[in-house]
């Protein structure tokens, strides 16, 4: 029985509308000359094979999910097909990845296993307002960064500055993110596989009440979502200059409450993580994040600091950074310069920053000993800014609530003609820079006169981090070699799940 689950799989998302004329010159926008494509078209999955049901929504209804199990608990279910073949990719990560590794030589590459998007290429020539809302749809598990790093390109390409209140709203919305990308990817992936679980069901049958507090942080997360985007997933509200709608200040308030209720127990949740032993495992990538414009744990900047000397501008980082394409594979790897492996994310952050985590984050790190130069650990790294960003969300309602949060709302129309009165020089450029669950993130945008987006990029974190996977599957290896040959594949599972890739962040 097949269930097409969410809108993308009923529709096949924006990527469907893809018109077969336009391939070609979409393909030239985002990839080099000679680059032969995955694959040709993006379809509705009812367009491929034969679909039994569907769950609508998107998010996915959970009501129409919870109608149609107790439709088929009535019925036995039976399928024609006598056997099932196991996809070849790795489990319990953000999309299909699969490693190829030669466990006896030592020899490791990581690679996407999904179908190009090109949504760089459709955003040109569209208006540079519309650009946040269709990044959004790059990714179902970030979208929030997305929609944030699209929307400061854009400010900065055409000088638009946000009110105060839209600053701390939009930083709110990502804690929002933050925290449920990470709660996802450790309990519902990682946990699963290094407790031996079945399924993500057992974890509320060993631990029910973590699970129970699990449950109340993932409700908070997602109000968080839905309050200051406008939806619950891909937000509607938020546009560059400020917000079309903004949240209702008892709803927020409401939040900032809950958060103080469960944020000591929240350290019960994460102290499961530090009860597991990590395998030995070593990275010699160079650990890159934005360098924040304040003493802050990183979060937004316009510069990078990475092993070398001296932060690197933002804007300069062609100078630093460089893509490149792999036959046979969809999602670009960036790398430094010099095709040196880059790690960025938690474990990065951690490293440069902990010493402006917030208090009860604070006391998580030092209990759980993290060792910076075992991959392996950016779980655990993720499992303290859980617990730091959920404080930081608290601080930020409680700013929110001393003043009044109708100074973020604007007249968009007002917003763009101001922003496209200006004199020249045209087009102009404008990059933007955030820190994502799983690292940097950059939104590059060239914008006309009359507003329409002449030219986009993006580098996502997981092109970056797959750059370190590789060398660090092989380096695994090497120190491993009279471990069993299936512990080592189990363990380079567990090694690319702990990086937390997203795949469809990386073929966009």
């Amino acid at each position: 029985m097949l269930v097409a689950l969410g809108a993308c799989a009923m529709t096949g998302n924006v990527f469907s509308q893809i018109k077969p004329e336009k391939f070609e010159e979409l393909k030239s926008r985002v990839y080099p000359p000679g680059y032969q494509p995955v694959t040709h078209f993006v379809k509705p999955v009812s367009k491929v094979v034969e679909v039994d049901h569907v769950i609508p929504g998107c998010p996915a209804s959970s009501e129409a999910a919870a109608k149609l199990f107790e439709e088929l608990s009535k019925r036995p279910i039976t399928s024609p097909r006598l056997r099932v073949q196991e996809p070849d990719f790795v489990s319990r990560i953000e999309g299909h990845g699969k490693l190829e590794a030669d466990l006896e030589k030592g020899h490791a590459v990581f690679a996407p296993e999904e179908g190009e998007r090109f949504v760089e290429a459709l955003a040109v020539g569209r208006p540079y307002w519309s650009a946040p809302k269709l990044h959004s749809r790059i990714c179902g598990i970030c979208p929030a960064a997305h929609t944030l790093c699209a929307i400061e390109a854009s400010e900065r390409a055409l000088g638009i500055r946000p009110s105060t209140q839209t600053v701390l709203l939009r930083r709110l919305f990502q804690c929002g993110q933050m925290v449920s990308s990470h709660l996802m990817h450790l309990y519902l992936m990682v946990l699963p596989s290094i407790a031996g679980f079945d399924s993500s069901v057992d974890f509320s049958l060993v631990y029910p009440e973590e699970f129970k507090i699990f449950l109340e942080i993932k409700r908070i997360a997602e109000e968080i979502t839905d309050a200051i985007g406008g939806a619950p997933l891909h937000a509607v509200s938020l546009e560059p200059g400020g917000f079309t709608r903004v949240p209702d200040a008892k709803r927020l308030s409401q939040l900032g409450r809950r958060i103080e209720k469960v944020l000591d127990d929240s350290l019960d949740l994460v102290r499961i993580l530090g009860t597991f032993r990590w395998a030995e495992a070593e990275t010699v990538a160079h650990m890159l994040c934005i360098q924040p414009e304040k003493d802050e744990y990183t979060f937004y900047g316009m510069s990078f600091i990475h092993n070398g000397p001296e932060p690197v501008s933002g804007t300069d980082y062609q100078d630093l950074i460089e893509e490149h394409t792999r036959k046979g594979q969809s999602g670009k790897v960036a790398y430094l310069k010099g095709k040196r492996p880059v790690k960025t994310g938690a474990l990065s952050r951690l490293f440069r920053f902990n010493r402006y985590l917030n208090p009860l984050a604070s006391v998580i790190f030092k209990e759980l000993d993290i060792n910076f130069q075992n991959p392996f650990y950016n779980n655990l790294s993720q499992a303290v800014e859980l617990i730091h960003y959920l404080e930081e969300a608290g601080k930020l309602l409680a700013e929110l609530g001393k003043g009044d949060v109708s100074g973020a709302k604007i007249d968009e129309k007002n917003v763009r003609e101001e922003a496209l009165s200006g004199k020249g020089p045209w087009p102009r450029r404008g990059v933007g820079l955030i820190e994502a669950p799983r690292g940097i993130l950059i939104h590059d945008v060239e914008i006309d006169k009359s507003g329409l987006v002449t030219n986009y990029n993006i580098i996502t974190p997981t092109a970056l981090n797959i750059s370190a996977l590789g060398p660090e599957a092989e380096l695994f290896l090497r120190k491993n070699r009279d471990l069993p040959k299936e512990k080592k594949r189990t363990a380079l599972e567990d090694l690319v799940r702990a990086s937390d890739p997203c795949i469809t962040c990386a073929v966009h």
